[in-house]
């Protein structure tokens, strides 16, 4: 017993720990009732039976958070309206849910005005897309992009999501090639392995599942990832969309939209823990 509370607890200051103290119930009361006030067992009982039940509710809690991931989808600009509504009509009203759009978001070759365009009107809750080249500013949502630097766009390095009882920290990567092949109106980072290095551990030091969302490849991606706390990949080179698992502790998912399916990873909270299940779906057709 001494051990475990020294593991929790010894990691604190004097100061700390005497700050602590004075913020719960039974010392508040104690001195509210005067200078040399004693802290009754009564108050200690009260305090202490009602943290014991907060602590078994929250672990008798039964949660979902579904993430709906799709990827090079190619949706047709034209059909905006409709490709929004059936976006937003993935969504199940008792179960927390999360979008991603990652690769090319929209069919053929179309200005960034025009991918810009289609994501604000959709407005995922993460984006991730291979044809906006972050020459245009115009996003109203932040983008995604962990490698990607500029002071005049829209981009954050990391985002974290939050059910009831689930917090999910996601980092996103571009390949190197993105920027070769492109001409991009940002600064690429280059140092990829290290961005993913530091960025899931600070996630890590706050959520309960980490995930990369990731343009890397297959193979790059389990070498970036080893040894690292990332729980999943989602993988938007769809080249590989087979679910496999890397260093028994990292699940890669991935999965092609453009031929009329996404991915849904539904992570379960029960008992304390949390597991998943990774389902390919087909949308509904459009009409119209």
């Amino acid at each position: 017993l001494l051990d475990e509370i020294w593991s929790v607890y010894g990691q604190f200051s004097a100061w700390k720990l005497r700050n602590m103290v004075y913020g719960e119930m039974p010392w508040q009361r104690a001195y509210g009732r005067g200078r040399g006030g004693v802290i009754s067992e009564i108050d200690m009982k009260k305090y202490f039976t009602m943290l014991i039940m907060s602590i078994a509710i929250h672990i008798a809690a039964v949660d979902y958070l579904e993430i709906n991931f799709f990827v090079d989808p190619q949706f047709d600009f034209e059909n905006s309206n409709l490709v929004n509504f059936q976006i937003k009509n993935l969504a199940n009203d008792s179960i927390s849910q999360v979008t991603i759009l990652s690769g090319d978001i929209l069919k053929g070759e179309n200005a960034d005005s025009l991918v810009i365009s289609f994501l604000n009107k959709t407005k995922p809750d993460l984006a991730l897309p291979t044809d906006y080249h972050f020459n245009n500013s115009e996003i109203q949502f932040p983008l995604l992009a962990t490698n990607i630097i500029s002071d005049s766009l829209n981009i954050i390095t990391n985002k974290i999501i939050h059910s009831d009882s689930i917090s999910v920290g996601f980092l996103g990567i571009y390949s190197p090639d993105f920027s070769v092949k492109n001409n991009l109106g940002a600064e690429m980072n280059f140092h990829t392995f290290e961005l993913i290095e530091k960025y899931s551990i600070v996630l890590a030091e706050k959520v309960d599942v980490v995930i990369l969302v990731s343009g890397l490849g297959r193979f790059v991606d389990a070498d970036a990832v080893k040894g690292l706390p990332i729980d999943y990949v989602l993988s938007f080179d769809y080249m590989n969309t087979r679910a496999q698992r890397f260093y028994q502790r990292t699940s890669f998912f991935s999965v092609r939209s453009s031929n009329g399916y996404f991915g849904k990873l539904r992570l379960l909270y029960k008992n304390g823990k949390i597991s998943h299940n990774w389902i390919k779906k087909q949308l509904p057709k459009i009409e119209g």
